[in-house]
C-alpha cells in the first residue's frame, strides 16, 4: 500500500482518509460538474455510506464570515472509505479495477451523476411506485447508471465488467424499469442548476462553518491551520 499522500488521500492500509488538498479538487470538480458543493461527515456517522446525495436540501454560507444562506442540494462525503467496504460494493460493475488513489475521485463521480440524473428525488415521484420490486429496481438501474457514467468519467476509452449483480440484473429487470422511463428522463431533462462559485470561502455548507470533520489521522499530520 502506497505511504501517506496529502494530494491523493492518505491511507493507513485498510482506509483511505480524505485530505484538504483532495477535499478541494473534489469540491472543485463538484462545484464545476454538478454545480453544488460537497459536504463531508464523520464516516462513524454513517459507516455503511460512502457518500450519498440526500432527497432533503442542506444549508450552505452564500460567503463564509457572511450572515447570508441559502438551501440547495450537496454531496455528502465520508472522511474515510474503508477499502473493503468499497470493493465489496456491487451496483452493477466490478470496481477491483480502480486503484485506492481514485477511489475518492471515483465516489465524487459517481454522485455528480447521481446530481445530474436527479434521480435522487425519485422517491418523492407520484408516477413511481414507493415500494416493492419497481422501485427496489430503479434505485438499483440508478446505481448502475450512475457507476457505468462515472468510470466513463474516470476512465475514457474503457468499459468496466458487469458483475454477477449487474448481468442479472440487466436482463431480469430491464423490463421492469422500462415504462418508468418517462419519469426518469423527465427529472434529467430539467433546467440545469445554475453555476456556483469555486471559490473556498463561498457556498460553504453550514456544517463546515465550525471546521471540517477530518479524521484524527489526518489532523495529526496537518499544519494547525489545515486541521481546523
Amino acid at each position: 500500500m502506497a505511504g501517506p499522500s496529502l494530494s491523493n488521500g492518505l491511507f493507513d492500509g485498510n482506509s483511505v482518509l480524505l485530505t484538504p488538498p483532495l477535499f478541494r479538487k473534489l469540491d472543485i470538480l463538484a462545484r464545476t460538474h454538478a454545480r453544488v458543493p460537497i459536504q463531508v461527515y464523520d464516516w462513524s456517522d454513517a459507516p455503511s455510506m460512502l457518500a450519498f446525495v440526500h432527497p432533503m436540501v442542506s444549508g450552505v454560507r452564500i460567503k463564509l464570515g457572511k450572515r447570508g444562506c441559502r438551501e440547495m442540494t450537496v454531496i455528502s462525503l465520508a472522511n474515510r472509505i474503508h477499502l473493503e467496504g468499497f470493493y465489496s460494493e456491487d451496483s452493477g460493475i466490478d470496481l477491483q479495477p480502480v486503484p485506492p488513489g481514485d477511489i475518492y475521485p471515483f465516489v465524487v463521480w459517481r454522485e455528480i451523476m447521481h446530481v445530474r440524473s436527479r434521480d435522487n428525488v425519485l422517491i418523492f415521484d407520484r408516477d413511481i411506485p414507493s415500494g416493492g420490486v419497481e422501485f427496489w429496481a430503479i434505485q438499483q438501474f440508478a446505481e448502475m447508471r450512475a457507476n457505468l457514467l462515472a468510470w466513463k468519467a474516470m476512465y475514457p476509452g474503457s468499459s468496466p465488467e458487469l458483475s454477477q449483480r449487474g448481468l442479472y440484473f440487466a436482463t431480469e429487470f430491464e423490463h421492469i424499469c422500462r415504462p418508468y422511463a418517462p419519469a426518469l428522463d423527465r427529472y434529467a431533462n430539467r433546467a440545469k442548476r445554475a453555476p456556483i462559485p469555486l471559490a473556498r470561502d463561498e457556498y460553504v455548507p453550514v456544517s463546515h462553518v465550525e471546521g471540517i470533520p477530518w479524521a484524527d489521522e489526518v489532523r495529526a499530520v496537518l499544519p494547525c491551520e489545515l486541521a481546523a
